[in-house]
C-alpha cells in the first residue's frame, strides 16, 4: 500500500474520493492484445461509492496506444 494524500475523482458518473494507492506492474490486457501492458501504475482503491472494478483514464489508455472512438463507443 502507498502512502498518497487523499483524492478526489469525479467520473462520468459521480465524485468519489481515495485515500489508498497501490502500485501495479506490468498489467496487461490479452482481450485487446497481450503484448500490450503497462510498465508501472498507481491504482487508488475506493472502499464505497463506486459501481466499477476498474476505471482506466483515456490518458492512460491513449499511452498504450489505444484508440478511443467516441462517436460509436469504441475502444481498439
Amino acid at each position: 500500500m502507498l502512502n498518497m494524500p487523499p483524492l478526489k475523482i469525479k467520473t462520468l458518473g459521480r465524485k468519489v474520493t481515495s485515500s489508498k494507492a497501490i502500485e501495479i506492474r506490468k498489467l496487461t490486457f490479452p482481450k485487446f492484445n497481450s503484448n500490450i501492458y503497462s510498465a508501472t501504475l498507481v491504482a487508488y482503491l475506493f472502499d464505497k461509492g463506486c459501481r466499477y472494478d476498474i476505471i482506466f483514464g483515456a490518458n492512460f489508455l491513449d499511452k498504450l496506444g489505444f484508440i478511443i472512438n467516441y462517436n460509436d463507443d469504441v475502444l481498439q
